[in-house]
């Protein structure tokens, strides 16, 4: 007996409207997805949601490194520069870092994936 991880995707199962042949809709599949128990799915949104904001703090670098790459240069205020070097550090550690590297304290994306039941597996 296959498994389901074996089995190929099937992309002809989707249809342009936006359904999957199961006769779920796409807000049903996105309603599926956020109020979700399940660790594997936790984990995912757990990598995703720092990834989206390793890119957010990625571009505050860019903006900081365009501002100090000229001296003079007004691309930014320097109030603007102080927020902007404070936003890309809290934004880095606490909402990147912190959700995806494995050695954080927290139940992180990595070890919610990987460990079944998370929590109560521990009780």
């Amino acid at each position: 007996m296959d498994s389901i991880a074996n089995q190929p995707l099937d992309l002809d199962s989707l249809t342009p409207s936006g359904t999957i042949t199961s006769g779920k809709s796409l807000l049903a599949y996105l309603h599926e997805w956020i109020v979700t128990v399940d660790h594997k799915k936790l984990g995912i949104m757990y990598i995703l949601y720092a990834l989206l904001f390793l890119v957010v703090g990625g571009v505050e670098a860019m903006l900081i490194r365009l501002q100090l790459s000229v001296p003079n240069n007004h691309l930014v205020g320097p109030q603007t520069f102080n927020q902007l070097f404070t936003m890309h550090g809290t934004t880095m550690i606490l909402s990147a870092v912190t959700q995806s590297v494995p050695p954080s304290v927290e139940m992180n994306g990595f070890k919610m994936y990987h460990l079944e039941g998370g929590y109560r597996a521990a009780q």
